[in-house]
């Protein structure tokens, strides 16, 4: 167990038990200003990307409109095609440009992150229970959570792919 006032204590904040409040000596005090002004960055990368992953998410569903009660085609489009450029652009990120530092909350928390949608899953199954359309919920369920998965792998095998290719288009050129 950490020490009271360690560096591993919860934050590196004290908290008053009457008030509830951080103390004066607050992690944000301890930190330098590059590296906040680094997370406000951050924060507004994610903010933009974000906007511009919603208005991505809500020109499909304008795109892909299906009556109440039947197949949610536009939520299930959105997730599925999410899934797949998630794990494209993570292992790009994480195996071929580590120092893109920002680019991966610009690209994953910000605009995935908006676009993706599992609450509107989540009601979208609901509905259709609710309309008693077990069988069109039960497949929009599988298909949604089952093709996730395998959008997720696609795009991580995708990205290997490309990579190895680099690689020895590199070795090719050298």
């Amino acid at each position: 167990m950490a020490e009271p006032g360690s560096p591993t204590t919860l934050d590196r904040t004290d908290i008053s038990a009457t008030t509830g409040r951080a103390s004066s000596r607050s992690a944000a005090s301890s930190r330098s200003a590059p590296h906040l002004q680094g997370q406000r960055t951050i924060y507004k990368v994610v903010a933009g990307a974000g906007a511009i992953g919603a208005l991505a998410r809500y020109g499909i569903g304008q795109l892909i409109s299906e009556p109440a009660g039947h197949f949610p085609w536009s939520t299930l489009c959105v997730n599925l095609s999410g899934s797949l450029v998630i794990g494209l652009v993570l292992v790009l990120l994480m195996e071929r440009f580590p120092a893109a530092r920002v680019a991966r909350p610009l690209v994953a928390t910000g605009f995935l992150g908006a676009y993706t949608t599992f609450s509107t899953y989540a009601v979208d199954a609901d509905l259709l229970i609710r309309g008693h359309d077990y069988a069109v919920a039960a497949a929009y369920a599988l298909s949604s959570v089952l093709g996730g998965v395998a959008a997720v792998l696609l795009g991580v095998a995708a990205a290997r792919s490309l990579i190895r290719l680099d690689r020895r288009l590199n070795e090719q050129l050298s």
